[in-house]
């Protein structure tokens, strides 16, 4: 019988409700495609795998620092927000694939689901971020709301 393995992340994803819809999808992965195990990883990615995009199956192209793709079991389905990589869903299948076995209405559906995921742990990222102190990634101000730190452009040299 398929199963499903789920790793923690870093503390950021590890609140209630993030982890749940992780789980949730995860769980939802395995059923759909019949896998071995699927697992989340955070960007940025260690090993390039075969990518799940719309219509098609990307092959990984030599990347420097990346390690090549060299027939590891699984194939990645991104997690993105708004064209950003933020994860990935690893999908672990009984041999070896591309995930050219994977019917183009399922790899549809898989990553139109993964819209609302990546809504979500973009988020996450977001709300951790905005109490980490200088140097953090926050949230943008509202309105017309001063930007800590902000120093005039008309001050800046040349301008």
């Amino acid at each position: 019988m398929p199963g499903s393995s789920f790793e923690p992340a870093p503390s950021w994803w590890q609140s209630p409700a993030t982890e749940s819809i992780l789980c949730a999808a995860a769980t939802w992965l395995v059923a759909k495609f019949g896998l071995c195990a699927c697992r989340f990883e955070p960007f940025p990615f260690d090993v390039h795998l075969p990518r799940i995009e719309p219509g098609r199956v990307v092959l990984p192209a030599a990347e420097p620092g990346v390690a090549v793709w060299s027939g590891e079991p699984g194939v990645e389905l991104p997690v993105r927000h708004f064209g950003l990589p933020v994860g990935r869903f690893v999908l672990v299948t009984q041999s070896s694939t591309t995930g050219v076995g994977f019917s183009p209405s399922d790899r549809a559906e898989a990553i139109s689901m993964m819209v609302g995921v990546g809504r979500v742990i973009a988020a996450a990222m977001l709300a951790d971020r905005s109490d980490a102190g200088p140097g953090a990634i926050a949230r943008p101000p509202d309105g017309d709301a001063p930007v800590a730190n902000e120093k005039a452009w008309s001050d800046h040299p040349g301008n």
